[in-house]
């Protein structure tokens, strides 16, 4: 191979035949024609096969040319969607032609490429769309979730202070709550929808301002929890110690917590061997209930902060259940009673 490559180098060789080996690492700023024939759709793959071509000689500027063959309609031509080649080596050093031997002794030329890269976002009129439109863009941003109960964070589980509706935009076009996007520039909302085994980007609304963040701190303050009701908003840290959901069963509601394998369920009033962790528990479920009907819907899980109150999120906020004297009981095997 070294030797081959000597001889390029010195011109003895005017023509060097590899497979791939000349991907990276091959240097020869004399070298003006290059031939691809075993196509590949790796943006990356393409740009330093262009950069073994295109460099130019120490002594001045050089014409090189770099001739791409591949199989017209097949995955080949998906290279032209992930990259705008135009810009990367000018709008008028791209020509493009296509033969087919069974009826065409000539090839034909073409005055676009195959495939073309989605517009950018800032190419895009979104004064064109509504809710539940195909987005011609890329699906791109900075990526949220939201629930059902209106709350919206992002990827590091950061709570967003200022929603705007954001999670109905979401659920009136996915018909769910979940992961969304916001894009950078014009703060359009996106979301993913399959439709026939293919994943589609739709456009869900713009946001009128960027998502704020509350800032979260632990607090030794005391907050009189005998002045909350639940239901109420909470005026203090909703940093979690410990996070429970609440299932409804014919026996009415149960508190459970994730283990290992599955879940375990805690033990409510005198099924606890501690009563104190009994009264707890049922505290917390009469506050659920009472906190669900001024939410006009079913809670479903909740948290224990350092303070050792039970709260839950609603609509971007932290809102109070009960003062918990010790916690909950749970036994120690799963399915135990």
């Amino acid at each position: 191979r070294e030797e081959s490559i000597e001889l390029f180098r010195k011109g003895v060789a005017r023509v060097l035949v590899s497979a791939k080996s000349l991907i990276e690492g091959f240097d020869v700023p004399a070298a003006d024609v290059g031939i691809v024939v075993a196509s590949s759709s790796s943006v990356r793959q393409r740009i330093q096969t262009l950069g073994r071509i295109l460099r130019k000689k120490d002594e001045g500027d050089k014409n090189a040319v770099l001739h791409v063959l591949y199989m017209a309609q097949t995955t080949d031509e998906f290279i032209y969607e992930k990259n705008d080649w135009e810009e990367v080596v000018g709008a008028d050093k791209n020509l493009y032609y296509i033969w087919d031997p069974a009826v065409d002794k000539e090839v034909t030329s073409k005055t676009d490429p195959p495939r073309r890269p989605p517009p950018k976002e800032t190419q895009i009129d979104l004064a064109v769309f509504k809710p539940g439109d195909v987005y011609p863009g890329k699906y791109e941003g900075e990526e949220y979730s939201c629930d059902s109960k209106g709350n919206v964070s992002d990827s590091q589980k950061r709570l967003v202070s200022n929603p705007q509706d954001v999670d109905q935009k979401v659920i009136s076009v996915k018909e769910s709550a979940g992961k969304f996007r916001v894009t950078r520039e014009k703060r359009a909302v996106l979301v993913l929808i399959k439709e026939e085994g293919s994943w589609v980007t739709h456009f869900a609304g713009i946001l009128e301002h960027p998502f704020e963040f509350s800032e979260e701190k632990g607090t030794d303050e005391k907050i009189d929890a005998s002045r909350l009701k639940p239901g109420d908003v909470y005026p203090g840290s909703s940093l979690e110690k410990s996070e429970y959901r609440l299932k409804q069963r014919s026996g009415g509601i149960i508190i459970t917590k994730k283990i290992k394998g599955g879940e375990i369920y805690a033990r409510v009033g005198k099924s606890a061997d501690d009563s104190v962790m009994g009264k707890d528990a049922e505290n917390l479920i009469t506050a659920v209930r009472e906190a669900s009907e001024k939410e006009g819907g079913r809670i479903s899980k909740f948290s224990v902060n350092e303070l050792n109150h039970a709260i839950y999120l609603a609509r971007s906020k932290a809102h109070f259940l009960c003062a918990l004297e010790k916690g909950f009981e749970f036994p120690k095997k799963k399915g135990g009673k």
